[in-house]
């Protein structure tokens, strides 16, 4: 009985023994390793292979951009546009007091830029780009923008504020394109420009010398060929009936005019300071006539009456 005894117990410690040894086995297979276990925190933060499925994390190359937003948010950094009460266009002034050169675009937001507002104080501005949808500027629009040194006015331009160029000191050169001489001549506010005016042929890109005024002009206003100083040659209609103060001022190259008898006044320093005019031909119908025109103290140079039914001066 105690052989008996003796075996079972041996057989029962025999099992014992297996059990435990394959219940460590069988923990250590459902445990991965601490070395497995940093691959698979690894593997979870590699991105996608699909290219199409990852998001954007590189900032895209600025030549990619929208060129016509990136442009749009430099010109309203630097402009203010202000619709007109009827809509239709748009007035343009400078909200960077700070910005050297502008370019002022001919459209925004699918409406012409047709005003020019106030660009005043803009001391660092030395260039400005006035496109041809702008018809007119405002008073005192350049006012103290003292670095300003050329400025050009397109053909579209039809009026031309007070004071528009007050205090720009460094404007030597304005140049102005000119369609047609008739045309040039109707802007108001030409008095306004400042610095050496050049008048500059549309077609040609040429500076213009020699002017024939058609007889659709009935007065030379005041300071309209003011500083013109490449002008040479100027002929006057017998349309015209007067001719305004310093409407020739400074017109260095002109060598010589004709008055035609159909002037009845001219303004006041009308031929100042054109050191290039030596011979003044006043055409005369009537002595009384001729007596009757106010202002010929205005006129410079060796004054010739000549009498309009002969053509031949007068002695």
């Amino acid at each position: 009985m105690k052989k008996i005894i003796a075996v079972v117990s041996s057989l029962f410690l025999v099992f014992l023994a297996l059990f435990v040894i394959t219940s460590c086995n069988s923990t250590n297979s459902s445990t991965p390793k601490d070395n497995n276990q940093t691959n698979v925190e690894s593997e979870r933060t590699i991105p996608n292979e699909n290219p199409e499925s990852q998001p954007v994390t590189q900032p895209l190359d600025s030549d990619n951009n929208n060129k016509g937003e990136s442009s749009n948010s430099n010109i309203e950094s630097d402009l203010w546009f202000d619709l007109s009460v009827d809509q239709t266009y748009y007035s343009v002034s400078a909200k960077n007091k700070n910005m050297k050169t502008c370019i002022i675009p001919d459209t925004y937001k699918n409406l012409p830029v047709s005003s020019i507002g106030s660009f005043q104080d803009c001391t660092s501005l030395t260039n400005i780009t006035i496109p041809d949808s702008v018809i007119s500027i405002g008073n005192y629009s350049f006012q103290d923008c003292t670095s300003l040194a050329s400025i050009t006015i397109p053909d579209s331009v039809t009026g031309i504020g007070l004071f528009a160029f007050y205090n720009c000191t460094s404007l030597k050169d304005t140049y102005v394109i000119v369609d047609t001489i008739e045309k040039y001549l109707s802007i108001g506010g030409l008095g306004f420009l400042t610095g050496t005016r050049h008048l500059i042929n549309k077609t040609t890109n040429e500076e213009i010398t020699e002017v024939v005024i058609t007889d659709s002009v009935t007065s030379i206003r005041v300071e309209q060929f003011y500083n013109c100083t490449s002008l040479a040659s100027v002929i006057i209609p017998d349309s015209v009936t007067s001719i305004g103060s310093a409407a020739f001022y400074n017109c260095t190259s002109l060598t010589s005019i004709t008055i035609p008898d159909s002037v009845t006044s001219i303004g006041y320093n009308a031929f100042y300071n054109c050191t290039s005019l030596k011979d003044t031909y006043v055409i005369v119908d009537t002595i009384e006539k001729y007596l009757s025109i106010n202002g010929l103290d205005n006129i410079t140079g060796t004054r010739h009456l000549i009498n309009k039914t002969k053509n031949e001066e007068i002695i």
